[in-house]
């Protein structure tokens, strides 16, 4: 999947790049033009100079080659990498006509490492504005896609179906030629089986898998450096800290303020909104200790908008019907058959969070805590900072556990927190039992019988209205944890 994925995610912030930054073409570029522009941004983005691109012209076609390190075709006549295709059209857009890998393959990996490569078929056809001012559209597809990794640790062989890329780039409302950019990504696989040998074996088949991402008003002058400090930084890590792989000697990662302050000056004004979904559906999987685990649905997502300078995050973690049919009767007794968590935080100035990350960055030694310490402090200067738990609910066998919760903290001081929550339970002494009836979680059940003598009835259910202020916690109007009393140097 990563040979053919990420080129193509990649193919149209590569080109913008190029030509955003590049002068007025002639009409039409010659190859070498096309090639020499290319080269200069993608040189300072990373690529290597022992590999660079190519470009040759035939007829009103460009054939656009961006190598693959270890790549080593099958067919003597296939180039090693992604080779794109593309012509010059109206308006002084590009059509995209074609994304391809050579259809069997071997690329050799660091550390002794080999893949081998195979694709069945592949398509692709798109539309790319270097102006930005109408929108940019990319296509691609590949079928019978098989991959088998080998190294001295583990083999991995995995395959898929299909293999579905949606990308698209259109000017944000109100913005003007060049400005901001919306951008939306979908990348769909069906029929996905891996299956992996070594020190943890397992075998895995998802019917389908999905990964999406929306960023709204995206900076295309950021985009470049963001993507320029991601290479570089990947190319830092890959090396290792002994130098080029394989490396020297073992050690600790070289991330450092050198590796680090080029990602950190990327992110400032780089888009407004980020949205990004990752699931798989109807999943069998294998696991190392021999038995099997099916669910329906698991995904993950997470995203953020800054308004005015104020960030709000989140996070979605959600699994459906989890089973094991031939694991022991008390395993199985305990799958959850849903759960759902969405935690959110917000009140974070931009500004102040990457103030933040650059006193982090920068710290040498513990002489430097001072200015970290004053950034951290930074983070308060919104109006605080405000937690939440919109939803959070597991079900397993009949009973279930649901609730909401938020926690604001106006400044780095517990006594002025505030915070509140609802914890709705049913079917509880079911759960109980469930978990006395085994030694390994017999201390969950003895937690969850004190919880419940904190809870007030309502119906079948039990509940608990949680509170946070003045220093202590309180459950359905009784204090938990009493505030201590006032001592004369407090006062």
């Amino acid at each position: 999947m990563t040979l053919t994925a990420f080129p193509t995610r990649t193919l149209l912030a590569t080109l913008a790049l190029a030509w955003v930054a590049g002068p007025a073409w002639a009409d039409p570029p010659s190859a070498d033009a096309v090639q020499t522009q290319l080269r200069a941004a993608l040189g300072g983005i990373g690529q290597p100079a022992t590999s660079p691109l190519t470009v040759t012209k035939t007829g009103e076609d460009y054939r656009i080659l961006f190598p693959i390190g270890g790549m080593k075709p099958a067919a003597p006549d296939q180039l090693p990498g992604l080779l794109a295709v593309t012509h010059p059209v109206d308006g002084g857009r590009w059509a995209i006509d074609s994304l391809t890998v050579p259809s069997d393959s071997t690329v050799s990996l660091t550390g002794g490492a080999t893949m081998h490569v195979t694709v069945g078929g592949q398509t692709a056809a798109g539309v790319f504005d270097p102006s930005y001012a109408t929108p940019s559209t990319l296509d691609a597809g590949a079928t019978g896609v098989r991959t088998e990794s080998s190294s001295a640790q583990a083999n991995q062989h995995t395959s898929y179906d299909k293999y579905q890329l949606h990308f698209g780039l259109t000017p944000h409302a109100g913005a003007g030629a060049g400005a901001g950019l919306d951008m939306v990504q979908t990348t769909q696989v069906s029929g996905l089986h891996m299956v992996a040998e070594g020190r943890t074996p397992f075998t895995l088949d998802a019917e389908h898998a999905a990964l999406n991402g929306t960023v709204i008003d995206l900076s295309p002058d950021r985009v470049g450096a963001l993507y320029g400090a991601v290479i570089g930084l990947m190319g830092t890590l890959l090396a290792g800290p002994g130098g080029p792989p394989p490396a020297a000697a073992p050690g600790p990662m070289p991330i450092n303020p050198a590796t680090l302050r080029p990602l950190l000056a990327a992110l400032p004004g780089l888009a407004d909104k980020l949205d990004v979904t990752e699931a798989a559906d109807r999943v069998i999987l294998k696991a190392a200790d021999g038995h099997t685990y099916t669910f329906d649905h698991a995904g993950i997502g997470f995203g953020g908008e800054a308004v005015a300078g104020v960030l709000g995050t989140y996070m979605d973690v959600s699994l459906e019907n989890l089973q094991s049919p031939d694991s022991p009767d008390d395993v199985r007794a305990l799958l959850p058959r849903r759960v759902h968590l969405h935690p959110t935080i917000g009140g974070i100035g931009t500004a102040e969070l990457l103030a933040l990350a650059n006193a982090a960055a920068a710290m040498t030694g513990k002489g430097d805590s001072g200015a970290m310490i004053a950034a951290g402090l930074g983070l308060f200067a919104h109006g605080g900072i405000h937690l939440a738990i919109t939803d959070l609910a597991i079900e397993i066998g009949d009973s279930s556990i649901t609730g909401t919760g938020k926690l604001d903290l106006p400044a780095p001081l517990p006594t002025i927190f505030k915070g509140e929550g609802v914890i709705v339970a049913k079917h509880l002494d079911t759960l109980i039992a469930r978990l006395q009836a085994d030694p390994k979680t017999a201390k969950q059940a003895t937690m969850l019988t004190t919880a419940k003598q904190f809870a007030k009835a309502d119906g079948e259910a039990l509940v608990w209205n949680i509170a946070y202020h003045d220093g202590a916690v309180f459950v359905n109007g009784k204090p938990i944890a009493p505030q201590r009393p006032a001592r004369p140097k407090d006062q």
